[in-house]
C-alpha cells in the first residue's frame, strides 16, 4: 500500500504501538466512568432519540470520551448486545488506537475526521465481524475534540444511511455543548465575587 493508502496508515500506528492483531481485545479493562460529565450532559438527550429510533435493530451506539473510554453504550437487542459483550466492549474501556488497533472511535480521535472502518479494515481480529461509523464530536467554541460517536453493526448489515444518521445525531450535540459550557462560565462569573469578597 502507498503513502497515500489511509488504512495502510491506520494499520503501521497500530504495528508501531505493538497492537497484536489477534490478541488486542484481551487486555480490555473497564475503568471509571465519570457519569457528570458534560459531553454526556449534552449527547444523553440525543442519544436517547437516536436509540430509540434504532430499538430492535441490531445496531449499537457507542460514545468515547476524548481519552477514548467508552461512556456510554447502547444496543438495539440482545444479539447485538452480547456481540459487544463477548468482545468486552463495555462502560469504562479504552478504545484507543494504541489500544486496539485501527477502529472508527479511536482512529477517528487519532485523524480528527469521521470515518467508517469496515470488517477487514479493523486492525484487531475479532472486530473483522462489525462495521463501524464514527464522527468526531467537536466543541463549538474550543474546537478540541470531546469524544466520537459510533454506530457498529455486523458487516452483513451495514448501510450506507448510517453514516449520515452519525452525523446528524453529533449535529444535535455539539450546539448542546456550547449551551454547557455557557452555564459553567455564568455558574464561574456568578461565584466570582463571593470567592474574592
Amino acid at each position: 500500500a502507498g503513502c497515500g493508502d489511509p488504512m495502510a496508515a491506520w494499520w503501521r500506528r497500530a504495528s508501531l504501538a505493538g497492537v497484536q492483531p489477534a490478541e488486542a481485545l484481551g487486555r480490555l479493562r473497564p475503568g471509571d466512568v465519570d457519569l457528570t460529565s458534560p459531553l454526556l450532559a449534552a449527547a444523553t438527550p440525543v442519544l436517547d432519540d437516536l436509540n430509540e429510533r434504532l430499538r430492535e435493530t441490531m445496531f449499537c451506539t457507542l460514545l468515547v470520551d476524548r481519552e477514548g473510554q467508552v461512556a456510554q453504550r447502547w444496543c438495539g437487542d440482545r444479539a447485538a448486545a452480547s456481540a459487544l459483550d463477548e468482545l468486552g466492549v463495555d462502560l469504562g474501556v479504552n478504545l484507543l488506537e494504541e489500544s486496539v488497533g485501527t477502529n472508527a472511535l479511536g482512529t477517528v480521535l487519532e485523524t480528527r475526521r469521521a470515518l467508517s472502518v469496515h470488517g477487514e479494515e479493523h486492525y484487531a481480529v475479532p472486530l473483522k465481524r462489525f462495521s463501524c461509523y464514527g464522527h468526531p464530536i467537536v466543541h463549538p467554541t474550543t474546537k478540541r475534540i470531546e469524544g466520537v460517536l459510533d454506530i457498529t453493526a455486523l458487516v452483513d448489515r451495514a448501510s450506507p444511511l448510517l453514516p449520515p444518521l452519525v452525523a446528524r445525531a453529533v449535529a444535535d450535540i455539539e450546539p448542546r455543548r456550547r449551551a454547557g459550557s455557557r452555564t459553567s462560565e455564568k455558574e464561574l462569573l456568578l461565584a466570582f465575587p463571593l470567592a474574592s469578597a
